[in-house]
């Protein structure tokens, strides 16, 4: 017994089944959180862009109607009704535009001459000229197009605007509103991304346009986000002022203005550690019911097994009337089976031990007294021997005699034996062969037939192929003949289109396009007719040189019969040959086999002769050692006994 603490049973299946339960809930556990996370982090991130797209969608809408707008007022004033500041019919619809939309600010009109007429009115700075501000100067670089300015602070109301301007229909000046943007800022404010992430607005020099912690009008320097201005939409992760962010944004397509949705990356936490917490409470509660389970498992293997270590320490004492309960239907039932199985093996091995024991000893008595009879059996002979020893002598004279002449006679059959093998063999290889050959001519025969069913089948196919060429042949002229019609009415209708003059050059364009597939139509119908007449030419030669390969495939058919029915008449001459010589080799090897025993029988006469007369020569003196061995005998029974005796005491020690 060493000193290092046992691993039993049940500890080794409690470990091994704990590493099976408490591993894979482990693995589990972490890749399904991590792929929890992951996918809060993409339905966060796709929340955010869908708020984006609302945005974005929402400012296209207000837009594309002051779009609107700008171009239907552009065309209801013109340079007639420009009448000096005051122009009472461009302010009439100017106060219009004004009363019927209150996002609008400011509504003006600034003229090519450096007038500006505007709504409400307000004083202009000394020497104010319209056409050196942004909004003249963008939309009469876009003449006809509705133009959106950088948004800006106003100098009026402080607030963020922009300037929707568009020039005049007659080109007299410009007409232009400002738009609040507070509509749009509200919007964003209102949104939420995640539970606390926010929208934010930029224009295109990284301006705020609306932001929950910026200022608009703010440049917004971070080296960030120039990343949102290298592609129109997508996501973005970043730090801003010591907090990791995440965000989705998109590219307005009319302002070019950044529209980003963001959030803290913390929120993916936050929201993935109540998967986290419901995950590890279920491994817990699955490990603990594992560990119940394990325990009861183990104790139920291994109380049988400790049951099973007491009976057999019970054995090992010699108590073989121990009983085991075999009544459980597992592996350890069948131990217990076995178990009991070889106990009661053990105890018949025990009673047959005791019961050959006692016959050993009776026997060992028995012999002790036939050695004694024995010896004086051996006097006896040992006269008798000597009379026999001169008799053997002149008897084996005779036999060496007989042996000589009947080794001799016994060569000459073993050669004669000999060479009919050799012709027996030499007639089976050659009826072998033949048979070889015969069954080669018959699978020749076989594979000509199959070649010319292949042939034949074969010219069948190009004959079909030489119809459908026909056929092909036919399709084509008619395409070719559609073709040359088609020419001919595209020329009709070129000249038709060159009498309608003007009108007729487009019809006349197309014409001569129809014209030129008819020609190239014509053109590749001939180059297929031309390829059809090469197919059927090689397709007739292809069946002649079918036939011609049919007529050979039929002579080597009557050539491999011929040479089939020769191979037969050669098999059987063969067969027959070799049975005769069998039968011969047969006969021979019997007479050989008889003389071996002949010569066999007389070897042993003669070596028996032999020996009995060197043993007639011995027996006296072997008579003598034969009475010394019966001696040794006799006290080797009377050992035999006492061993038998110690036996059945050892024997005794068993409780069968």
């Amino acid at each position: 017994m060493t000193k290092h603490t046992k691993l039993t049973i049940k500890n080794r299946l409690i470990l091994s089944c704990v590493l099976l339960v408490v591993l894979p809930s482990l693995i589990i556990g972490i890749v399904a959180y991590g792929k929890a996370k992951r996918e809060i982090e993409s339905q966060l991130i796709f929340s955010a862009a869908e708020s984006v797209e609302y945005v974005n969608s929402t400012i296209d809408n207000l837009l594309k109607n002051k779009i609107v707008d700008a171009n239907y007022f552009s065309k209801q004033i013109n340079a007639s009704m420009i009448q000096g500041k005051d122009s009472p019919l461009i302010r009439a619809r100017l106060s219009q535009y004004i009363d019927t939309h209150p996002d609008s600010p400011s509504v003006f009109v600034g003229t090519a001459s450096g007038l500006m007429i505007q709504e409400p009115q307000v004083k202009q700075p000394e020497g104010y000229d319209p056409r050196t501000r942004d909004f003249y100067k963008k939309a009469m670089e876009n003449k006809g197009r509705t133009v959106i300015t950088e948004p800006y602070v106003s100098s009026s109301s402080g607030e963020v605007v922009v300037s929707v301007a568009q020039t005049l229909a007659d080109g007299s000046g410009v007409f232009a509103f400002t738009l609040n943007l507070d509509h749009i800022s509200d919007l964003a404010k209102n949104i939420k991304v995640g539970h606390e992430g926010y929208i934010f607005i930029l224009d295109k020099s990284k301006k705020v346009i609306a932001h929950p912690t910026e200022k608009a009008g703010v440049e917004l320097k971070e080296d960030f986000f120039s990343s949102f201005y290298e592609k129109d939409n997508g996501t973005l992760t970043y730090t801003f002022k010591g907090e990791d962010k995440k965000s989705a944004f998109a590219t307005n397509q009319l302002t070019g203005w950044k529209i980003g949705g963001t959030m803290s990356a913390s929120e993916v936490d936050k929201q993935a550690s109540g998967i986290f917490y419901t995950t590890l409470f279920v491994i817990a509660g699955a490990l603990l019911l594992a560990f119940i389970a394990i325990f009861f498992i183990s104790r139920s293997i291994v109380r049988p097994l400790q049951v099973l270590q007491r009976s057999t320490e019970k054995i090992s004492q010699g108590d073989l009337t121990e009983q085991v309960d075999t009544s459980k239907r597992d592996e350890i039932g069948d131990l217990a089976r076995n178990f009991q199985t070889m106990v009661s093996s053990l105890r018949t091995l025990i009673y047959q031990v005791r019961e050959k024991s006692e016959q050993v000893s009776a026997s060992a008595q028995q012999l002790t007294a036939s050695s004694e009879q024995t010896s004086q059996a051996i006097e006896q002979v040992a006269v008798i021997t000597q009379e026999v020893a001169a008799g053997s002598e002149e008897q084996a004279q005779s036999v060496t005699e007989s042996a000589t002449a009947i080794h001799q006679m016994s060569e000459g059959m073993r050669d004669i034996a000999s060479y009919v093998r050799q012709v027996s063999a030499s007639a089976a290889s050659t009826s072998e062969a033949a048979q070889e050959g015969n069954v080669s001519i018959r699978h020749a025969v076989q594979q000509m037939k199959a070649i010319q069913d292949t042939v034949r089948r074969l010219g069948e196919n190009i004959e079909r192929l030489g119809s459908r060429s026909e056929e092909i042949g036919q399709i084509v002229g008619v395409i070719g003949n559609i073709a040359s019609q088609t020419n001919l009415l595209a020329l009709n209708a070129a000249i038709e289109a060159a009498r309608a003059g003007e009108q007729g050059k487009g019809f006349a364009v197309v014409a001569d396009e129809v014209r030129k597939l008819a020609e190239e139509s014509a053109s590749s119908a001939q180059q297929i007719s031309d390829l059809i007449q090469r197919i059927q030419q090689e397709t007739a030669q292809a069946l002649s040189s079918m036939e011609t390969a049919t007529q050979n495939v039929m002579e080597g058919i009557e050539v491999v019969n011929v040479s089939g029915d020769s191979f037969a008449h050669i098999e059987k001459a063969v067969d027959g040959a070799a049975k005769q010589i069998s039968e011969v080799s047969a006969a021979t090897e019997d007479i050989s086999l008889n003389t071996d025993q002949i010569v066999h029988s007389i070897d042993v006469i003669t070596k028996v002769t032999e020996k009995a007369t060197e043993g007639t020569q011995s027996i006296s003196a072997a008579t003598e050692e034969q009475l010394a061995a019966m001696e040794e005998i006799a006290s080797s029974s009377s050992a035999l006994s006492k061993m038998a005796e110690e036996l059945q005491v050892l024997v005794a020690k068993f409780k069968v």
